[in-house]
């Protein structure tokens, strides 16, 4: 292999071993808590469907390998994180019919707090069925134009992904019930993943690689910028009553 492969490789593993760190401190946050309020749906929501369709892309274009390993490996944590958060969202359903009339109110309030908002769901709705077609449609036809269109909506979503979770902990004041040391590790997720595919550029001329990742640089940068506001607020709200 070539020295800038093996660098390549190396920031590639540290990328799916550094995504462990993301998954089990959060569920196991949820966990003890009870509940996944604290996290933002759509954040999970968007970091699926970016990555189902990045992955799909890259096996398309044949990119760099580093790039379909990780989608593989993010796109399996995701699908448990996502599994969690619905679990917890929805669990109160099936108690509903064992509750006292004295507790029916807390039960409604509680499930209205914890269920999708209706903007969660219609979204969810729109955009599944649409990205599910586009997909059939470039498995098919591999059209150029439709692929690089799907590799920017993909990365619309991961840069927008962490936009709701900074406007959830801007609305509560608060980052109770989120683990300080998974969105830290989405931040070095970021920085390894950008290093992967720049690592190329050792063995290949290094704007051609940019050129050819563009869409995977822009997002990461946007999304790095994101985590670190996560990270301040962090720090912000940590003297909130409401911790």
């Amino acid at each position: 292999m070539l020295p800038g492969e093996i660098l390549s490789l190396v920031f590639g593993m540290s990328n799916l071993v550094i995504w462990i760190g993301i998954c089990v401190p959060q569920i196991y946050k949820n966990y003890i808590n009870g509940s996944s309020k604290a996290v933002s749906y759509l954040l999970y929501y968007k970091l699926l469907i970016g990555g189902i369709i990045s992955l799909s892309i890259a096996l398309i274009k044949q990119t760099n390998i580093t790039v379909i390993y990780v989608g593989i490996h993010h796109t399996l944590i995701t699908i448990v994180l996502m599994s969690q958060l619905l679990y917890y969202r929805y669990r109160y359903k099936s108690r509903y019919i064992r509750l006292h009339d004295e507790e029916i109110e807390e039960y409604q309030s509680q499930q209205e707090h914890e269920s999708l908002s209706n903007f969660e769901i219609i979204t969810t709705m729109v955009i599944t069925p649409i990205v599910c077609i586009l997909l059939i449609t470039v498995s098919i036809t591999r059209n150029i134009i439709l692929i690089e269109t799907l590799a920017w909506i993909a990365n619309l979503l991961f840069t927008t992904s962490k936009f709701t979770q900074i406007y959830l902990n801007y609305k509560n004041r608060s980052t109770k019930g989120l683990s300080k040391f998974s969105f830290t590790c989405m931040i070095f997720t970021d920085l390894c993943f950008i290093a992967s595919i720049l690592s190329n550029g050792i063995d290949q001329n290094l704007s051609q690689v940019i050129i050819k990742n563009i869409q995977w640089l822009f997002s990461c940068t946007i999304s790095l910028c994101s985590g670190l506001i996560i990270l301040r607020q962090f720090h912000v709200y940590k003297n909130n009553i409401r911790e």
